[in-house]
């Protein structure tokens, strides 16, 4: 059964943002930016393990 799952990114100092993982077949999905520096996006999962990769440019701007 598919439910929608929140992602949420703290990353104030980026200008963008985006998700991948096994479950867009590596395809990359664009957050949405809020005012307060969080990166959003809601997507339909199947139940199930998934992988997801958050991409170095990211990363570094989180520490």
């Amino acid at each position: 059964m598919a439910a929608g799952i929140e992602f949420k990114l703290f990353a104030s100092n980026n200008k963008a943002a985006k998700l991948l993982g096994s479950f867009s077949k590596w395809a990359e999905i664009p957050l949405e930016k809020d005012d307060k520096g969080y990166f959003r996006t809601k997507i339909q999962l199947e139940d199930g393990i998934l992988s997801i990769q958050i991409p170095s440019s990211v990363a570094k701007s989180m520490f």
